[in-house]
Parts: C-alpha cells; sequence; structure tokens
C-alpha cells in the first residue's frame, strides 16, 4: 500500500506540473480542405489552421525550458517570427478539426514539458 501511495504522489505532482496551453493564446483560422468530401470540399471552410506565438513576450506561461524544447522539436512547423503553425483537414466537420489540432498542440507542449521531468 505504501508504494501505491507514493506511485500516487508522484503521478500527482507530475499532472499538476503540466503546462496547459491557453485557449486565448491560439489564432484559428478556417479554410477549405482538400481530399474527398464530395460538394461538402467546395461549400464548406473545414480545415483548422493554429497559430501559437511561443516567443518570451506573447507565451509568459510556457516555461524557457520547455519553450526550447518546443522550438527544437518542432523547428519545421516554426516561422521566422516564432509562430508555431499546426493544421488538421482529416474530418468533414470544423469543430472536430480544431478539437484534434488543439489536442495536438498541446500533445506537443506536453512531450516537451515530458523531456524536462527526465
Amino acid at each position: 500500500i505504501n508504494m501505491l501511495a507514493r506511485t500516487t504522489r508522484a503521478h500527482c505532482s507530475a499532472v499538476s506540473r503540466r503546462v496547459r496551453v491557453p485557449r486565448e493564446s491560439v489564432v484559428v483560422t478556417y479554410s477549405r480542405s482538400s481530399g474527398p468530401g464530395g460538394q461538402n470540399v467546395n461549400k464548406v471552410s473545414t480545415k483548422a489552421s493554429l497559430r501559437l506565438d511561443v516567443s518570451e513576450r506573447s507565451a509568459w506561461w510556457l516555461p524557457p525550458a520547455v519553450r526550447e524544447r518546443l522550438l527544437e522539436r518542432q523547428r519545421g512547423a516554426v516561422t521566422k517570427s516564432g509562430e508555431l503553425l499546426l493544421s488538421c483537414d482529416e474530418t468533414r466537420s470544423q469543430a472536430r478539426n480544431l478539437a484534434l489540432g488543439l489536442e495536438r498542440l498541446q500533445a506537443a507542449v506536453d512531450e516537451a514539458g515530458a523531456a524536462r521531468a527526465r
């Protein structure tokens, strides 16, 4: 039981240190998606494009070590001005594409933060 309590405490403290991406820090735009979908593709803007400015002045909530690892791991998706770009057009639903994009963005930040904990 003692081992279980220690494991649970360690898990809880790791979860509480997780860096959450504030939704208001993410700029979202929508555009027409490519691929299958019939006439829906030509009429509805379902592709979600997300931009997160990871510079120190804008992403003050991001610890410096996590910021550095995020920029390093996502260097192909970061603009010269320091914006992390991510897009999702996997579904025919604008809301679902947004949700998937936000999940991926949070996962990238979590991955950069997890490297710190090791």
